[in-house]
């Protein structure tokens, strides 16, 4: 499964979202499906009336699954 996060290249933090996005050092934003962050961009450029930073970049990661294994063995009770 893939997902999207755009960081600012300048500081290594990463968009928030949102209309007005703040930029987090932690993780920011997961956007999980391309055309969302492209969306998100678009809304960016036209409330701000300015261009995308050159200093942004857009970060596709991918999940797999390591391990499965029921939910009850967190909590240590039996069934």
């Amino acid at each position: 499964m893939k997902f999207y996060k755009l960081r600012d290249m300048s500081t290594g933090k990463y968009s928030t979202g949102g209309n007005d996005p703040k930029w987090d050092e932690d993780g920011g934003k997961v956007w999980m499906k391309l055309k969302d962050l492209k969306g998100h961009l678009t809304m960016w450029t036209e409330n701000n009336k300015a261009p995308i930073s050159p200093f942004w970049e857009v970060i596709e990661m991918e999940v797999t699954e390591v391990q499965a294994y029921p939910a009850v063995a967190l909590t240590g009770k039996k069934k």
